[in-house]
Order: structure tokens, then sequence, then C-alpha cells
């Protein structure tokens, strides 16, 4: 049996599992496809017959070969957008391959039989990528989540905002754009509800993404594989100035990370909510306050771990491995 990792050919991630794999069923047994390079360095067949579907998809690079039924477990990583081989065709003409290429990759993982083993179903990855689903879910499961408000009605803003002295204003998905070749990222803000009010009359040009904001003590990063759970502690307060709205917008590397203890209720909390997702895998962000009350922020259903298996020394890389390993015969526990 196989396992295929598609995911595109810059993601260290995958790299860092694949490495894993090999130590355990060898290279042979390993599919990597980068989706980017599917018409370029991969040949691939589908037929369909009355009597079964015959597929293959093909290495150019590594020579490897691998079939729909040899198919043991997916790792569903972070595909990228397939590149067209013909670099004269216009815009339009490249577009529309691509987008053909991309769909036959969805189709054919939609395909799969039902006792392969995917970490994550894409289709679970979609759902899952709602953050008003989250925040309903999360409350089910116990978990405490800021007021959070979605809105173009300025007289809703209006009203969160005097509510609310301090507000957390972020983005529903973008995370950056580029403007004159220039990028820039979105990261999450600390607005004064004063500051907000001010600016009024602007509230109904967009769906404002708005949240009470919750001082912090700390911050947990909760990455799960299964029953796995790999918490660590983000010394995000005692960063600099930029890290204390948002962690991100300072180095990882300048910023204190340990290995956490869960209480063992968050761990059922969790569970619950992966399980009422139909997760596989999730990187959990929590903001633990002043008080020591653990607050739910998101839940990544395919989010970034490895920085925090290098600044931790959890190996996540080998959880997930084990994983695809096991496929639906197995279910690791923790430890």
């Amino acid at each position: 049996m196989k396992i295929l990792v598609v995911t595109n050919e810059a993601d260290a991630h995958a790299s860092s599992v694949i490495e894993e794999l090999y130590e355990i069923v060898g290279d042979e047994a390993v599919y990597r496809l980068n989706t980017e390079m599917l018409l370029r360095k991969n040949v691939t067949a589908c037929l369909q017959s009355t009597d079964a579907m015959q597929f293959s998809l093909y290495s150019n690079v590594t020579k490897r070969r691998i079939q729909l039924d040899e198919l043991r477990s997916v790792y569903y990583r972070r595909p990228e957008v397939v590149f067209p081989v013909n670099d004269t065709w216009d815009a339009a003409i490249k577009d529309i391959v691509s987008r053909e290429s991309s769909t036959f990759i969805d189709w054919l993982l939609a395909c799969l039989d039902p006792d392969a083993y995917v970490l994550s179903p894409p289709q679970a990855l979609r759902r899952a990528n709602s953050k008003l689903l989250q925040y309903r879910v999360a409350t089910q499961c116990g978990f405490r989540v800021p007021d959070t408000l979605y809105s173009n009605d300025k007289e809703a803003v209006r009203r969160f905002a005097e509510s609310n002295p301090w507000i957390a204003v972020k983005t529903l998905r973008e995370a950056s754009f580029v403007r004159d070749e220039q990028s820039f990222s979105f990261f999450t803000r600390r607005v004064a509800g004063a500051d907000i009010l001010e600016h009024i009359e602007s509230a109904s040009h967009v769906i404002n993404y708005l949240q009470a904001y919750i001082p912090k003590k700390h911050e947990l990063r909760v990455t799960v594989v299964r029953r796995q759970v790999f918490p660590a502690r983000l010394e995000s307060q005692r960063a600099g100035e930029k890290a204390r709205e948002d962690w991100r917008r300072e180095n990882y590397s300048r910023i204190e990370h340990a290995v956490e203890d869960l209480p063992p209720e968050v761990e059922r909390s969790i569970f619950d909510f992966m399980d009422n997702m139909q997760l596989e895998f999730g990187c959990f962000d929590f903001i633990v306050d002043p008080d020591g009350n653990l607050w739910f922020l998101e839940c990544n259903p395919n989010g970034q771990w490895l920085w925090i298996q290098e600044m931790t020394g959890l190996n996540i890389a080998k959880a997930i491995a084990e994983a695809l390993v096991c496929g639906r015969a197995g279910f690791p526990q923790n430890g």
C-alpha cells in the first residue's frame, strides 16, 4: 500500500513528514504530488469503463507510479494551482487549463476507496474554514469565545463599539494583498471602540469582523493529530510590542515557547470540536487571560506547525507520519 502527499514544492511541512515516512515505510511507498507541477512533472490517466476505473499517476522526476486502489492514505497538505505547460498561451487560456487540472485533482480525491484514510478530507477543510461555524461549534463544545460581530449594519457596529472599549479588528479570510508590486499583510489590530465610532459612516462598506478584545497573560497553540495533542505556550506578552496584539507580526524565534500541559476537560472539548468538524488535524489558537481563563480564538484546519516542532521539540511530523501509516486500521493515542 502507498501514501500520497498532496502539497506544493515549497512546503517544508510536507518534507518533514515525508522524511518520517521514509524511516517507517521506505521511499518507494511514498508519492509526493506538488500540484503546481501536475502537468509539468507528472503524467496521469484515468479510464472509466463499465467494469472498473483504472487510474495511474507517474512522476517523471522520481520515476514512481501509483494507482488508485494502492492508496492507503493521503496527506492533503497545501495544494497550489496547477501551472500550465505552455507559457505562450494568453492569460485566459492559462487560467482555464489551471482550473481544469485542479478540478481533476479534486474529483480524483473524491473517488478514493472508502477505506482510504485522508488527513484531512478537503470537504471537511472547506467546511471548517468558516469562522462563524467554528464559534458556534466551540461554544457547543464548552469553550469560552469572545463576543464577536460580523456586520455591515452601522447601527449594530455602533452598539458593539459602545459596549466594548477595546476591539480586535480582523479579516474574515484575506491574509495579504499586493499593490504596486508591494505585498501588505493583514494582522489583528487592537482598536479603541471610540475610534470605530469616529468612522462609523464607513461601517456599511464592508462586512466588519469585530471581536471584544481579551487581555492576554499568554497564548496557546495546540496542534492536534487525531487523538494526539501537542500544546505549546507562546509568551507573546513578553516579546516585542508588535507581538502583543498579534504574535504573527514578530519573528517566532523571538518569542519564548514552552511545552504546556492541558487540563483533561480542555482536551475533551478539543476532541469534541474535531469530531464535530470531521477533522483529522487542527491547529488551535487560545488566549489565556490574566485570571487564567482560556478563550477559543480559532482552529486552522490545515495550519502551520513546523515552527512549533523546532521551538519545543514536539515531534508533530512523526505523529502525522504514523497516522498516515496506520490509516483507518489504527487510532494513535496520546503518549
